[in-house]
């Protein structure tokens, strides 16, 4: 009883043959993140329900600014770093002619503002740099947070 060729136990390839060949590389996430951007930048405008996990809340835009400057904000932190996934997005679209600028990383830009009232998140400036950084692959993005008073009406 002779062998089969490639002198495996099952006549397949032996131990040699099977290292060799490898399975593709897979994409460089740097490759990944501009492969989702491209995508997304395509079309004119999109949903905020596209990016960011929460329903856009968009009548709390306006209150809470109003609050912000007439004595309801309790304290103000920069540069806090901020989970994305805690962020209520405060209008319902962003466009892709403001993003653009927004996916590629800058030392310079602002950080955005965001109102933390009850417990959420909500921005109030900054939405396309949000949605530049979680388009990105960024799970955090540091913002400029107002704590609002808990007793003011909204």
């Amino acid at each position: 009883m002779g062998g089969r060729a490639g002198g495996g136990a099952n006549g397949g390839m032996g131990k040699a043959s099977r290292s060799a060949a490898k399975a593709p590389a897979a994409p460089k996430p740097q490759a990944q993140a501009e492969s989702r951007i491209d995508a997304f930048l395509k079309q004119a405008e999109h949903n905020t329900g596209d990016v960011f996990s929460h329903k856009p809340e968009t009548k709390m835009l306006d209150k809470l600014h109003d609050s912000m400057y007439s004595g309801g904000t309790q304290s103000v932190n920069s540069d806090v770093s901020m989970d994305i996934s805690t962020i209520v997005p405060t209008q319902n679209k962003v466009w892709s002619k403001h993003l653009a600028g927004y996916t590629k990383p800058s030392k310079y830009e602002d950080t955005p503002i965001i109102a933390t009232y009850k417990g959420k998140n909500y921005v109030i400036d900054g939405h396309h740099r949000i949605v530049g950084a979680k388009l990105q692959g960024k799970t955090k993005i540091k913002v400029t947070q107002y704590v609002m008073k808990d007793n003011i009406k909204i």
